[in-house]
C-alpha cells in the first residue's frame, strides 16, 4: 500500500478525534458527526472497498455503542456533550468508532496483516485516546480510580479491535476469492 493514502487516511482519523473531542467539551455533539461526513465523503470518493469499509464502519458502530454505552451506564465515564442521553454512548463518541471503522483497511491495514499486534496496540492506544480527552478537552472524565477506567477501557478496545481486524481479514479473503473465480 502506498504511503500517502495510509497517511491521509490516519490523518483524517486525527481530525475527526480532534473535532469530536474539541466540540464534546465544549457542549458541540454535532462536531464529530460533522467531521465524520466530510471524512466518509472523501474517503468513500477516493477508494473502491465500498462494501468492505462500510461493513467494517458498521461493524466498529455497534461495537463501540456496546463498550460505550456500558462505560456510560456503569459509571466508568462520564462523557461531556452526552447526547442522546447520559447512560449511552454520546453521537460524537459513534462518530469515532465509525472513522475507526474506516482506518481497519487502510491507515492499520498493517494490523490486519500482522493482527498479533491488534490487541496490544489498541489496548493502550484506546485509553490513551480517553486520556488526551480528559486531560485536553474535558470530553471524557474517567471515574476514579482511572487506572480502573483504564484498564477496563482497554481491553474492551483490544477486544473490539480484535472483531474488526478478523472481518477485514474475513472480507479481503473474499475480495481475493471473488477475483480469482472466473
Amino acid at each position: 500500500m502506498a504511503m500517502w493514502p495510509s497517511l491521509r487516511n490516519y490523518l483524517a482519523l486525527q481530525l475527526v478525534w480532534l473535532a469530536a473531542v474539541a466540540g464534546a467539551g465544549r457542549g458541540l455533539w454535532w462536531a464529530g458527526p460533522a467531521a465524520l461526513a466530510v471524512f466518509s465523503a472523501l474517503h468513500f470518493g477516493l477508494h473502491w472497498h465500498l462494501r468492505g469499509d462500510a461493513m467494517l464502519m458498521l461493524a466498529a458502530l455497534l461495537l463501540g455503542l456496546l463498550i460505550d454505552s456500558i462505560a456510560a451506564a456503569s459509571g466508568l465515564v462520564d462523557y461531556a456533550a452526552a447526547w442522546p442521553a447520559a447512560s449511552l454512548a454520546p453521537v460524537w463518541i459513534a462518530s469515532l468508532w465509525m472513522a475507526l471503522g474506516l482506518t481497519v483497511q487502510h491507515s492499520f491495514g498493517w494490523l490486519v496483516r500482522h493482527p498479533r499486534w491488534s490487541l496490544p496496540v489498541m489496548a493502550i492506544g484506546g485509553p490513551l485516546s480517553y486520556c488526551g480527552a480528559q486531560a485536553s478537552f474535558d470530553a471524557v472524565r474517567l471515574a476514579a480510580p482511572a487506572w480502573i477506567g483504564m484498564l477496563a477501557i482497554g481491553a474492551l478496545w483490544a477486544a473490539a479491535t480484535g472483531v474488526l481486524v478478523v472481518l477485514a481479514s474475513h472480507l479481503d479473503r473474499s475480495t481475493a476469492t471473488a477475483k480469482a473465480q472466473p
